[in-house]
């Protein structure tokens, strides 16, 4: 596998050079086309689509997620959209970040046993707001 990683040869090489392509569609049938069409490397950025995340164990690992995959106030995620906000109607800064907070579907995939009895325990309603 880290011998087809075309992107570290590059970086490790004098020239440094690589050409890469950046996916803004969902989807892993995409993201293989792309692969294999001869790109150093693909950066999969579905910015406001759904975030699913796998092995998470813990309440705090939850609210990790939460901060890292919310816009302020809510979370910690930066916001640097290639998409004007004025594609969305014409809404202020605050009303796209809010639109953007309420209208993200983040999932979890409980895989471990750990995670099962933490989800059972927990309170979850409040901390996947």
């Amino acid at each position: 596998m880290q011998a087809a990683n075309r992107v570290q040869k590059a970086l490790r090489t004098d020239s440094g050079l690589s050409f890469g392509a950046w996916q803004m569609l969902a989807g892993s049938n995409i993201s293989r086309m792309i692969a294999r069409s001869g790109f150093d490397w693909v950066v999969v950025d579905t910015e406001h689509g759904n975030i699913d995340v796998p092995l998470l164990n813990t309440d705090e690992d939850a609210k990790t997620l939460v901060k890292s995959a919310k816009f302020p106030p809510t979370g910690q995620r930066g916001f640097g959209s290639p998409f004007a906000m004025e594609r969305f109607g014409n809404i202020t800064q605050t009303e796209y970040l809010q639109q953007a907070n309420d209208s993200l579907l983040t999932i979890v995939q409980i895989e471990t046993r750990e995670a099962l009895h933490n989800v059972l325990q927990a309170k979850t309603q409040s901390l996947w707001k």
